[in-house]
């Protein structure tokens, strides 16, 4: 009945059950903050749809469930999507491409499988993306690349696999990446340390670029120059140390590295 209702802020209280429906009767709602009530489950409604101009919603640390709607993808004003730490499952739907304004891209901590789909290249305007902790799988899709002003990419603890595209090399505005925990392999250095991207810049790079000798692990998945934490599969990060004189900085370990071919 609040279909004048611009902004609602009900954050940190114990609210319990599910997001009504009748959300999408407030057609004029800008702004919903509903994080961290804990109690406050059940899937996300497609009538979310309606609310076309909101432009924030945040509505992390709860217990929501169910998939994405694909009703999403109609909140074309939307800049910020928080809903981090819930049970959410499922793919991430094609149709958030149609977020074109979005910003800041919260997923991380839930319980999402499927591909990144390739629609996430349309959201040119994206500076953060986290989906950690989830259990996504695939490839990281090229079209990332489109995203120029991404500036923190945090991918670690899923199932990724393959190599990094490319065509990341042209993102010259990354500070933040992770992507330990995954599947990822190959040789970081050409995309990331001699890309587009100043290696100086980056406040935190963590990858899965160490070899584990006491666990018989004489290889890294990646090999990465400029990463300044490198971690075992995900575990035992440390940070990068000084490279022997032999590497010339442009591997991670010539010994029995898996990329010992790029040593000189």
């Amino acid at each position: 009945r609040c279909s004048n209702l611009l902004r609602l802020e009900l954050n940190n209280n114990r609210l319990e059950g599910t997001i009504p429906t009748e959300i999408g009767n407030c057609t004029k709602l800008q702004q919903l903050h509903l994080y961290e009530n804990g109690n406050l489950h059940g899937p996300i409604p497609s009538e979310m749809g309606q609310c076309g101009k909101l432009r924030r919603m945040e509505v992390s640390r709860n217990t929501l469930n169910g998939t994405l709607p694909t009703e999403l993808g109609e909140l074309t004003s939307l800049t910020t999507l928080d809903l981090y730490e819930n049970r959410i499952s499922g793919p991430i739907p094609s149709e958030m491409g149609e977020c074109t304004m979005l910003a800041h891209l919260n997923l991380d901590n839930n319980e999402l499988s499927g591909t990144l789909p390739t629609e996430i290249g349309e959201c040119t305007r994206l500076i953060t993306l986290d989906l950690q902790g989830n259990q996504m799988s695939g490839t990281i899709p090229s079209e990332i690349a489109q995203i120029t002003l991404l500036s923190t990419l945090y991918i670690q603890r899923n199932n990724f696999n393959g190599t990094m595209p490319i065509e990341l090399a042209q993102l010259d505005q990354l500070k933040y990446i992770s992507l330990r925990g995954n599947m990822i392999t190959g040789n970081l250095d050409p995309i990331f340390c001699q890309g587009a991207s100043n290696p100086l810049d980056y406040k935190a790079f963590w990858s899965d670029c160490s070899s584990d000798f006491n666990l018989g692990k004489y290889y890294s998945r990646t090999a990465c120059s400029c990463c300044n934490t490198c971690c075992v599969e995900g575990r035992s990060c440390q940070q990068q140390v000084e490279q022997p004189p032999e590497c010339n900085g442009r591997c991670v370990a010539c010994s029995r590295s898996l990329y010992e071919s790029t040593c000189e």
